[in-house]
């Protein structure tokens, strides 16, 4: 470990001790993606990450987790709504409770979206896509895509095709052929 990266080591290891003074489980864990880097885990929950430049502490959920159906635009809406300050410099047990159930809440949020728009597309490929099937006959070519989000229904020269949007809408198009 060169001079720098043990430097880093340091600093999340004094930070990890603040927050232990405080009541809170903290560990620094070795970061999964670049050999060398660590991350402070409070909880077993959280990750806490403390910023160089402006000395902001912040704290996110951890592991992360994707939420692939629910589009980016709508994540960003979700955490401004659920976050009231990103501004940690001094720690404080009432700061640091506020900003966790800001957390709990924004993942708790995601999690009920992710849900629904996955039932969305559930519910449109495997009810409604199936029923299509028997309603149309055999001579009927449904390809549904690998994604499980794109695909078309094509029969008699005519062509169904359908595309799952990240918010759970269901782009549909018919043409002739």
């Amino acid at each position: 470990m060169n001079e720098y990266k043990q430097r880093e080591k340091d600093n999340k290891q004094i930070l990890a001790d603040e927050f232990i003074k405080l009541g809170y489980k903290a560990e620094l864990v070795a970061d999964k993606n670049n050999a060398g880097d660590f991350d402070i885990v409070l909880n077993n929950s959280y990750r806490i990450q403390k910023t160089d430049y402006t000395k902001i502490i912040d704290i996110f959920e951890y592991p992360y987790k994707r939420y692939d159906n629910v589009s980016s635009y709508k994540q960003a809406e979700i955490r401004k709504e659920t976050e009231t300050s990103n501004n940690m410099k001094v720690l404080s047990k009432k700061k640091i409770d506020e900003k966790l159930a800001e957390i709990n809440n924004y993942v708790s949020k995601m999690e009920m979206l992710e849900l629904e728009y996955s039932r969305k597309i559930a519910d449109f490929l495997f009810v409604e896509l199936k029923n299509a099937k028997d309603k149309l006959g055999k001579d009927t070519k449904i390809i549904i895509g690998k994604d499980n989000k794109s695909g078309y229904i094509e029969k008699n020269g005519l062509m169904y095709e359908y595309q799952v949007c990240e918010n759970g809408y269901i782009e549909q198009k018919i043409t002739l052929r």
